[in-house]
């Protein structure tokens, strides 16, 4: 990038007893910076153990090459404020494969050094006026806020024996805000006897950062029981609230004003290593009849 800088100069003189003053047209000066640098995500948000790609894209302004050449990348390390303790967490682990281009054609696949801190890349040379492109991928790890507005700010710290002040750079991702659901379902005796009490339990979990609305549940029970009894979350549905026909199951039924959500997950944040717990929203029915 470079600085503009507006100036105008200002001229006072004396013509026999008289004094005067004027001041010059303006004019708009800048100062090109030695390198010019872009940071982009080609993935627009994250999850847990979602792959993020970066494009680093660098320009040498300089008539001359710019040498030894680090780009290091602090995969997004921050600091909880709201813990005891101070330490530096890293949401991300870098995964590679990198890869580098200059002046659009792929130079190389380019092995970083790796720090529990940080990622370091080295260009030795950038020829005058030349371009590179650096892509790599991250992986978002268990220290990653997953909590909703939560967001990833991943800062590029650029140097070389040319540039006296590091050029700092950073892309900032915000996470996704979604439902992750698992449902588990189990029978209960099994094997049941002719003419016994069965039960299915359906037990829904969900491990993301958003409540799950207008839930809706489809099963053919088999073995199929008879004068189902459905509760949800513990309490009891009216027949118009579910449909059981031939053996199938509806929840809420069709003309049915009920609904199932299921609530977000919390996550709890250990504070020395900075791993999250989650512990997912539940919501359990259970339907039971005889055989």
């Amino acid at each position: 990038m470079s600085n503009q800088f507006l100036s105008a100069a200002s001229l006072s003189f004396e013509y026999g007893h008289q004094k005067g003053f004027i001041i010059s047209n303006t004019t708009n000066a800048s100062v090109q910076d030695a390198i010019t640098v872009n940071k982009t995500a080609l993935t627009k948000s994250y999850f847990l153990n979602k792959e993020i790609f970066y494009c680093i894209a660098i320009i040498n302004n300089k008539p001359t090459t710019i040498k030894n050449l680090k780009i290091s990348e602090n995969l997004g390390a921050y600091s909880n404020s709201s813990l005891p303790s101070e330490a530096k967490f890293i949401p991300l682990d870098y995964s590679g494969p990198s890869f580098l281009y200059i002046n659009g054609a792929l130079d190389s696949q380019i092995i970083p050094e790796i720090y529990s801190d940080k990622t370091i890349f080295k260009v030795n040379d950038l020829p005058a006026y030349s371009n590179i492109l650096l892509i790599y991928s991250a992986t978002v790890n268990n220290k990653a806020p997953i909590s909703k507005k939560s967001s990833i700010i991943n800062i590029s710290n650029i140097t070389s024996d040319e540039i006296s002040k590091p050029v700092l750079c950073s892309k900032k991702i915000f996470v996704d805000e979604k439902a992750d659901i698992n449902i588990v379902k189990y029978m209960y005796p099994n094997p049941a006897l002719p003419g016994e009490l069965i039960t299915y339990n359906f037990t829904i979990y969900n491990y993301g950062n958003t409540k799950a609305t207008n839930v809706k549940l489809n099963d053919t029970l088999l073995p199929a029981p008879n004068n189902l009894n459905v509760a949800v979350n513990s309490k009891n549905l009216p027949r118009k609230d579910y449909s059981y026909i031939n053996g199938t199951l509806n929840i809420p039924s069709y003309d049915s004003d009920f609904s199932i959500s299921i609530p977000p997950a919390k996550f709890l944040q250990d504070s020395t290593t900075g791993t999250f717990t989650t512990s997912p929203g539940v919501t359990n029915i259970i339907v039971s009849g005889k055989i």
